[in-house]
């Protein structure tokens, strides 16, 4: 038995999505700035205001897209005390196998999400860094039913490895798949 596995990131498809962002945030911004210089129904200082608001979310995506990447120790560590969910930005960090009760595998088109159902969902809610990492965790819950969800095709993995993994680190875990 080793001592833990690690999952790391894709980092290719990170920066993949990190460039996609920054241009798809370049589009509409000359979209919504040059198209409403055109027009006349609306304020151009609004539509102005409105496109740079539009490129500084999809700056901020594409910026925390790009961190992940570049960061060695972002991806999902799984051993003995529990899994340890580092992958992306509200990653729930460590949680203990005593307050896991299943983990199911759901098959989302082409790839796969990992669901681990925990004790106290709410806690886990509370955990999160700040409002904004917490109301992605409410998402998930209404979602999934649980706020811990990882998505398996930003890691360099597939789902039977980490079965695997599961499988030797917590016999008593319920996997549904």
């Amino acid at each position: 038995m080793s001592q833990s596995t690690f999952i790391p990131l894709n980092r290719k498809k990170m920066m993949l999505k990190a460039v996609l962002y920054f241009l798809a945030g370049l589009v509409v911004f000359s979209l919504i700035y040059y198209g409403g210089e055109k027009q006349d129904y609306v304020n151009t200082n609004v539509t102005k205001v409105l496109s740079v608001v539009v490129f500084g979310f999809f700056g901020i995506v594409g910026a925390t897209f790009l961190k992940n990447a570049r960061d060695q120790n972002a991806g999902l560590y799984i051993d003995h005390k529990g899994i340890d969910d580092e992958t992306t930005n509200i990653g729930i960090g460590m949680i203990p196998w005593k307050e896991i009760k299943a983990a199911q595998f759901k098959n989302e088109g082409r790839h796969y999400k990992l669901l681990f159902y925990v004790k106290k969902p709410e806690k886990v809610i509370e955990g999160g860094m700040n409002k904004a990492v917490q109301r992605l965790l409410e998402r998930n819950k209404e979602d999934y039913q649980t706020p811990v969800v990882i998505d398996l095709s930003i890691l360099i993995t597939n789902k039977d490895e980490v079965m695997d993994a599961l499988n030797e680190f917590s016999k008593q875990l319920e996997i549904r798949e």
